[in-house]
């Protein structure tokens, strides 16, 4: 009997173990196919160029046995040389999902990279706190770990030396100052308004997987607006277990929370009492599941949602919004669709947005980076484009910093697949390279690092 589709991941049997299936070549060749420009082999990358990284990719392993961070060398021309052997965390992650197999953090913003002072932050879901390595050329060393004071962390936000993380099994938000040399101080903690009446339970672990929260219900993303000056929390609000999931009634109609940013510290003014918008219900009478969102360069709010239009896989859509002084939301451009499947993950290179479909791997059609174009006044183009097409189980993207590349993470094939970015916004697929994981093993969040 096949198994019903699942918004943002692949499927798994709930409190149910499950085995890893083997990172055979098969499996990999499996996927191999671009809609866009076919991979090519670029000089300097993985055919053993004399050229030297300039950069480096960086994707967390999230292992429940022990998190590592992964990492690509990168080169000049986008291209990605093999993944070196994992520098581990300190702590657990979660493992594979016991609700998305591919995606049991729900979540965008998992790893970060502070350019600056050469930082990377990376939750550990699966031992309850966060780590800070040190970024020294191609070198990693740990740095700290510190508890997330609460349960199963998912997402970051950084700006300047204040850190906020979503605790989705504890519904808070915890903030942290940030030392140069980066370790953690404790500042404070939010209870993030409750969720609905009605939410599931926690799903017990396994051997191979920590216990974990219901993730289409919880916190998908933590961040700053550009000017610091506000802190945003995305709550999904998704479907309910019990009655006909993923199509089921959602939990409530999905809320974005605002809240305010004192100086100094940066901490929260009305920790506990944000500005929430609810979001509208779609044409379905049901909630949009807002999953995660990015920012113009003007500061006007990109919001993805799940289920925009409509209750099914049909209904994946973008919104803009003027974030106002009031810290409430005006609607721009509303529920713009993205014309694929489940848009979770989104990034920016100038107008030029691009939104990561993900679609279980026995569902069509198959996953696809949608590009929108937006406008200066925060307006987004009707009808986006399909910029790539790939094989199932996308997860987060990372763009470089000088704009010109985008990688994409595929756990499910467990690669890493890049792209060049044109001058029109156009992507051109490079060699994608593995990650050394077992597909579908957990991995989350990935990062680019240019070497100082």
């Amino acid at each position: 009997m096949a198994k019903a589709p699942y918004p943002c991941g692949d499927s798994g049997s709930l409190g149910a173990r499950r085995r890893l299936r083997p990172a055979v070549a098969g499996a990999l060749a499996a996927v191999a196919t671009l809609a866009v420009a076919a991979p090519t082999l670029a000089v300097g990358g993985v055919a053993g160029g004399t050229a030297r990284p300039v950069g480096a990719v960086y994707v967390a392993s999230n292992a429940f046995s022990g998190n590592e961070i992964l990492t690509f060398p990168r080169y000049a021309d986008g291209s990605l040389g093999p993944v070196e052997p994992g520098v581990p965390t300190g702590g657990l992650g979660s493992g594979p999902g016991l609700l998305l197999t591919d995606d049991p953090l729900g979540s965008q913003s998992s790893l970060l990279v502070d350019q600056d002072r050469r930082l990377l932050f990376v939750v550990n879901a699966g031992s309850n706190d966060v780590s800070v390595l040190s970024l020294r050329g191609n070198r990693l060393s740990l740095v700290d770990r510190e508890p997330s004071d609460g349960a199963y962390p998912v997402s970051l936000a950084l700006f300047d030396h204040t850190l906020y993380v979503i605790n989705a099994a504890g519904n808070s938000l915890a903030g942290f100052s940030v030392g140069d040399d980066g370790h953690l101080t404790h500042l404070q903690t939010c209870a993030l308004p409750s969720l609905p009446s009605g939410a599931d339970p926690v799903i017990p672990g396994t051997q191979t997987q920590s216990s974990q929260p219901v993730i289409v219900q919880t916190g998908g993303q933590v961040g700053f607006s550009p000017d610091g000056t506000r802190l945003l929390v995305v709550s999904k609000e998704g479907p309910r277990l019990q009655t006909g999931f993923p199509f089921s009634t959602t939990l409530g109609p999905g809320r974005v929370d605002v809240y305010d940013v004192g100086g100094g510290p940066h901490t929260l003014l009305n920790c506990g009492h944000p500005t929430s918008t609810v979001l509208a219900s779609n044409a379905s009478g049901n909630g949009k599941m807002p999953f995660s969102f990015g920012w113009t360069a003007q500061g006007d709010l990109l919001l993805l949602e799940v289920f925009g239009a409509t209750t099914s896989f049909a209904g994946g859509a973008v919104s803009s919004y003027e974030l106002r002084h009031d810290d409430t939301l005006t609607p721009i451009s509303t529920s713009v669709p993205s014309g694929e499947t489940a848009p979770c993950w989104i990034v920016r290179r100038g107008p030029n947005i691009y939104v990561a479909n993900n679609v279980p791997n026995f569902f069509t059609p198959p996953n696809a980076i949608s590009h929108y174009v937006v406008h200066g006044n925060g307006q987004l183009d009707p009808t986006p484009s399909v910029a790539a097409t790939l094989a199932p189980d996308l997860t987060d993207m990372a763009i470089t910093a000088n704009g010109r590349f985008l990688y994409q993470l595929a756990t499910g094939s467990a690669q890493v697949w890049p792209y060049s970015i044109g001058s029109d916004g156009a992507l051109a697929g490079l060699t994608p390279v593995t990650d050394g994981e077992p597909p579908q093993s957990g991995q989350v969040g990935i990062a680019t690092y240019d070497f100082h």
